[in-house]
């Protein structure tokens, strides 16, 4: 997937030539490159063809130098996402300690491109000037892939292990807490339960703010029911605890009152699932944990930080992905290639990047990480801000953001959320990103409420 910025394949050309069109369209070439980079993965696996595992890096790549360009032949100023110059700092210092350490800039250049992957996806819908109308549109547009999804989940429900079949080993069937674990369109069910766990709370967050209707209902009983199917804890807390967090910004009684009616009523009927769930975990993370893989990278990351002070690793030496198929000294020394979910010749591999933090920690260093931390707290805030504010739109976007973020730090224990190529990132960062653009478009002292805003786009008049 990413190795195409080490060796470009030829097979690109193609691609970027039937995209070159959308460079005059770019809101339908922000759509294609969030359609990439949320299913480019799964359309590897199933189909076999590279050139689908490097088309969101290639599209991600188009997309921000379309809307820069347009941007700046229209003699308008850039518009900046809040954060840029702590997310700069950490950038320089990753690249730096990368250079100290021996790691050849290629590999570490396209390292820090895979890991800002989600940030240049919002910079470019940054500057898009978008408007009420068009942000019905995406919200129609986003409502339609999210019924797309909650019908693959439909479609690995009833095809069982047969679904997985299709996946080429990038999925698995199983079952946990008594019912089948689903990955739906998204193949491995940790990716797919975090990603419609965002679903769900920009749709609910969305009812909340502009009424409900019947839309709402089908698409947070589809995604809440993918999100149970995926059977991830991480998602089902971070939905629950982003919920309640909806809720009480939002002041609504109703949804407060049904989360104290229906919680118990839950944790009744479900309570075996829970302990199993509770038992499952304390396995993991307790009595497994000193050997367990993810546990080992955490672990490891202060170390790696340590040992470089006050630098890191580099880009590609630890926790990223180009870390390990450009199998990195780091991993070498410490002994990976002998641990089970850290290294291919004992069978599995995919722990190496199977959490967020060892990435931010152990590559830029701790002064890195520092910055790293800083340049999303500036990303919460914004929306925070925003989510104050009396304009609706902005209201839904910021608070949506905010929720989204709980789930996100939950879910990256486990994912690569907030730096990295994770699916999650397409709602998590596409909110920011069309948030930022909205107010940079919006006239000054405008902040007029809108009554109502439907999931599908009013016709133009």
């Amino acid at each position: 997937m990413a190795l195409a910025f080490v060796s470009p394949p030829l097979a690109l050309a193609p691609l970027l030539v039937l995209a070159l069109p959308l460079m005059f369209r770019l809101k339908a070439l922000a759509a294609v490159t969030a359609l990439a980079m949320l299913f480019g993965t799964s359309a590897q696996a199933v189909t076999q063809s590279a050139i689908l595992g490097y088309a969101d890096e290639a599209l991600i790549a188009l997309f921000v130098g379309a809307a820069v360009v347009s941007r700046v032949g229209s003699k308008r100023r850039l518009v900046m996402l809040p954060g840029m110059l702590p997310l700069g700092i950490f950038v320089a210092l990753g690249l730096v300690s990368g250079l100290v350490g021996g790691v050849s800039f290629p590999l570490g250049a396209a390292s820090a491109f895979i890991a800002l992957k989600g940030w240049l996806f919002a910079l470019g819908l940054a500057q898009i000037a978008w408007d009420r109308a068009g942000i019905r549109q995406a919200t129609w547009f986003a409502g339609i892939v999210l019924a797309v999804a909650i019908a693959g989940t439909l479609a690995n429900l009833a095809l069982g292990p047969r679904w997985a079949d299709l996946w080429n080993g990038a999925a698995n069937y199983h079952t946990r807490w008594g019912l089948p674990a689903l990955g739906g369109l998204f193949g491995p069910q940790l990716v797919a339960g975090n990603v419609m766990a965002c679903a769900f709370l920009l749709v609910l967050v969305h009812a909340l703010t502009f009424g409900w209707s019947a839309r709402h209902a089908f698409l947070l009983v589809g995604s809440g029911a993918s999100v149970a199917l995926s059977g991830r804890r991480t998602a089902a807390v971070g939905l629950a605890l982003g919920s309640v967090w909806a809720g009480l910004r939002t002041r609504r009684a109703s949804t407060l009152l049904q989360v104290v009616l229906v919680a118990p009523l839950v944790v009744i009927l479900g309570w075996s699932t829970i302990t199993e769930a509770v038992e499952n975990a304390f396995s993991d993370y307790v009595e497994r944990g000193a050997t367990a893989a993810r546990t080992i990278m955490h672990t490891d990351m202060w170390s790696v930080a340590s040992s470089h002070f006050p630098l890191g690793a580099g880009f590609g030496r630890f926790g990223s992905f180009l870390a390990g198929q450009d199998y990195s000294p780091e991993y070498i020394a410490r002994g990976y290639l002998n641990i089970w979910g850290l290294s291919k010749v004992r069978g599995n591999d995919t722990f190496l990047t199977d959490t967020q933090w060892p990435m931010i920690i152990g590559e830029p260093g701790y002064i890195g990480a520092v910055f790293a931390i800083i340049a999303l707290g500036c990303l919460v805030v914004a929306a925070w801000r925003a989510a104050g504010s009396g304009d609706p739109v902005a209201r839904w976007l910021g608070l949506s953001f905010v929720v989204m973020t709980i789930l996100a730090a939950i879910a990256s224990y486990a994912l690569p959320v907030f730096f990295g190529g994770s699916p999650i990132q397409v709602p998590y960062y596409g909110a920011i990103g069309i948030l930022v653009g909205y107010l940079a478009s919006r006239p000054i002292g405008d902040a007029t409420p809108e009554p109502t805003m439907a999931i599908r786009p009013s016709r133009a008049r």
